[in-house]
């Protein structure tokens, strides 16, 4: 379990980044959805939580979203890759970025692709 702890207008959250679904930047800071079906409001932005989150197998695939790779539960090939996470959020990868992806996905996983 990894652990974080981050600052929300109440004090602190430790969150357990496995159960992190997705991160979505706010007006003040970023929006984290949990597996659980929890929103939380922080006050870090996209590009902190970014430099916190890559290491633990989250992808930025869009100035405002974070998603965690390892909640991916389909992946749809494609001119862009959709990518179906547990419960069901469904995001699609950017064409421009499907190089970084799949570079992402062989270090950190065992992918390949079929011809």
């Amino acid at each position: 379990m990894n652990k974080i702890i981050l600052p929300t207008r109440n004090g602190s959250i430790a969150f357990d980044t496995e159960k992190i679904k997705f991160c979505k930047a706010a007006f003040d800071g970023s929006d984290i959805y949990m597996e659980d079906g929890q929103k939380h409001h922080i006050k870090t932005n996209i590009a902190n939580l970014d430099s916190i989150l890559t290491e633990m197998n989250f992808f930025q695939f869009h100035s405002r979203f974070l998603i965690n790779l390892n909640l991916m539960e389909a992946l749809i090939p494609g001119n862009t890759f959709k990518i179906i996470l547990s419960g069901g959020d469904s995001f699609f990868i950017p064409q421009r970025l499907n190089y970084k992806f799949i570079n992402t996905l062989r270090r950190n996983f065992q992918f390949q692709l079929k011809d």
